[in-house]
């Protein structure tokens, strides 16, 4: 990479970090990736709500190396564990209300 333009700040042999922003996401609902686990080719989370905790599928989308975007699978008033617990429960969603 060339840099254009000079800085006196500059010299030979340092190094910088750099980082680009390639896509985002606006409004979207970000998790920790340490809240995230595959299980088989599906990610989930687990969620403990009222004192249970469940195995919760999810829908990923953006990520970087600390966060990931989920597009579905978790409701207002989640909280999320960080590891995985042997306690879980696969998450069993309520039966629509009928007419």
């Amino acid at each position: 990479m060339t840099l254009s333009g000079t800085d006196d700040r500059l010299r030979p042999g340092m190094s910088a970090r750099v980082e680009f922003e390639l896509a985002s996401a606006a409004q979207a609902v970000r998790i920790p990736t340490d809240a995230v686990f595959t299980r088989g080719d599906r990610h989930v989370v687990y969620v403990r709500r009222l004192g249970a905790v469940t195995e919760r599928e999810i829908a990923l989308g953006l990520a970087n190396e600390t966060h990931v975007e989920v597009r579905a699978g978790l409701e207002v008033g989640d909280e999320l564990l960080l590891e995985a617990p042997s306690t879980a429960v696969p998450h069993q969603p309520l039966p629509e209300p009928r007419a």
